[in-house]
């Protein structure tokens, strides 16, 4: 349309990127799993066994998650050594601690506590290793370094004096 700017742009790569870099999706069926939930075919929370543990635990497990398992992850460069080092000697042990001193507060059954902890660290370390493993040599960020979109803008005038034509080109400034 005359005097109409529009952008050429894949929105539908965006919201791809968008998706394949954020982790919350994970963490929310980590969550569910704890909760002892499942999203059925409508779509739907549904309680399918007992939850591990209490909401604080639940919260406190995935915050832990979280501060490691987030888009700034995804996008860093990592060794293997501080892939391992991240994984085992700081958050696992984080974890294990958490749970072994907070098992009464987290409402953990005393006859399952050792169970209910592996159960709880396992899962956890798989959603953390993987969301390292992807930022190993820098990996993630140079995939979508190299899957930058140029994006343009184009102006449509239709020749008229007036519109957002006339007013970005130079030439008209002191008219």
């Amino acid at each position: 349309m005359p005097g109409m700017a529009y952008t050429n742009s894949d929105q539908g790569l965006a919201a791809n990127i968008k998706d394949l870099t954020d982790p919350q999706k994970e963490i929310q069926m980590l969550k569910l799993s704890f909760e002892g939930k499942i999203i059925d075919e409508n779509g739907e929370e549904k309680q399918v066994t007992e939850p591990l543990m209490n909401i604080r635990g639940i919260y406190s497990i995935i915050g832990q998650v979280r501060s490691v398992v987030n888009r700034v992850s995804n996008l860093t460069h990592l060794s293997t050594h501080e892939i391992g080092t991240i994984t085992v000697d700081s958050f696992s042990d984080s974890v294990i601690q958490d749970l072994m001193v907070n098992w009464k507060y987290y409402g953990i059954d005393k006859d399952r506590r050792n169970v209910t902890r592996t159960v709880v660290l396992r899962s956890a370390e798989r959603i953390v290793y993987a969301t390292l493993k992807r930022s190993h040599e820098g990996g993630e960020r140079k995939f979508w370094k190299g899957s930058q979109q140029d994006i343009r803008t184009t102006i449509v005038n239709d020749g008229s004096n007036k519109g957002i034509g006339k007013a970005l080109n130079p030439m008209n400034w002191g008219k």
